[in-house]
């Protein structure tokens, strides 16, 4: 009788570019999977670069908060020490996770040194796809700065100052960047809104205030040709029936800020079909639905806009005290909003009627 060939398989070992496809559908299995190879192969700085990619971007089952973002940054301090002149995504991962903001400036001040020196290189050997691979992340990394400036203890002047200064790096380096544009454009509306709050100060004499409201006219204008520039780029490609590749169409959230920054600046015509096809995959989030109401209104169509603006109160009112706290915040800018809610909702035609139009209830 012949024996049984009693001897264990060996459990084949994926590489890194099958734990990157795996992470697509299946993140937890994929931060698994690399836990048991940093485990096996510690100097490893692929494998832990990855995994704090992971934890920082993915909700991992035993990986929450503040623990994912602990475990990612001890990988990435290892990862530094082991390579500290290689990879510059590594340090803008981490000040992405630094509490100190002085830290996270420097440590992306660091990862953009090398990723330019790492860009010379690779001109050097005509490697145009990481040329641009790194140019994009160097203007991310300089958006990224734009907005850390201005939560920093400055003085408000010289805060707008470096940031704006960082988006024009950003915009040098790649002049219509969409994220460079749109950051642009929220840096331009903070300031405006907040010129606009110091016109309430009385000791202003006429001819200050009238300096300042053509102060605000001018960033107006300045606002609404970045946001136009950068959203007019992904726009069409809402059409099409695959829309998401991350390097061509933002993230909804990026959406979100975008409508907000469209609804305004009055250019609702440029919002309203970001909101579309944002309600259409999300018909219960509150910022849609209050913002497609005003974006309807706008354009005129006041029995969207009505309709909507009922389904936002609906939403506010599911709402804990907290986040109606903030909702309220933000709502007090639009008193369309308001107006809109005081509304009747429209009832179907009234067959009986002459002309068969819409009746809304005074």
């Amino acid at each position: 009788m012949a024996k049984k060939d009693r001897s264990k398989k060996k459990r084949s070992i994926p590489s890194l570019d099958d734990i990157a496809e795996i992470a697509v559908t299946d993140p937890e299995l994929a931060v698994n999977l690399l836990m048991e190879m940093d485990k096996n192969h510690p100097d490893n700085c692929q494998v832990m670069d990855m995994l704090a990619e992971l934890l920082i971007n993915e909700q991992v089952v035993g990986y929450h908060g503040d623990l994912a973002i602990d475990k990612a940054g001890a990988l990435l301090q290892r990862s530094i020490e082991l390579q500290p002149q290689q990879n510059p995504i590594r340090y803008f991962n981490l000040a992405m996770i630094t509490p100190n903001q002085q830290e996270a400036m420097e440590l992306y001040n660091t990862g953009i040194r090398i990723a330019e020196a790492e860009g010379q290189a690779a001109q050097l050997v005509q490697d145009s796809d990481r040329v641009n691979q790194l140019k994009n992340e160097i203007v991310q990394a300089r958006v990224s700065q734009a907005d850390l400036i201005l939560l920093m203890d400055l003085p408000q002047t010289e805060a707008f100052h470096q940031a704006h200064s960082f988006i024009s790096m950003a915009l040098e380096l790649i002049p219509n960047d969409r994220r460079a544009l749109q950051n642009r454009a929220s840096l331009l509306m903070t300031e405006m809104r907040q010129l606009d709050a110091s016109l309430r100060d009385p000791s202003l004499s006429p001819t200050e205030q009238e300096q300042r409201r053509a102060n605000i006219q001018t960033l107006f204008q300045n606002c609404q040709a970045a946001i136009t520039s950068s959203v007019q780029q992904w726009i069409p490609l809402l059409d099409s029936p695959v829309f998401d590749d991350e390097d061509e169409l933002p993230s909804p959230s990026e959406r979100l800020i975008a409508s907000q920054l469209l609804v305004d600046l009055r250019l609702s015509q440029h919002a309203l079909p970001i909101l579309q096809q944002l309600i259409s995959v999300d018909d219960e989030n509150f910022d849609v639905c209050y913002l497609i109401s005003l974006a309807y209104a706008d354009q005129g169509d006041m029995t969207q806009g009505i309709i909507h603006a009922h389904q936002a109160h609906l939403l506010y009112q599911k709402e804990n005290e907290e986040s109606q706290a903030l909702i309220q915040e933000q709502l007090f800018r639009f008193a369309d909003y308001y107006q809109l809610t005081q509304m009747e909702e429209p009832v179907e035609p009234d067959e009986s009627s002459d002309d068969g139009k819409m009746q809304i209830d005074d």
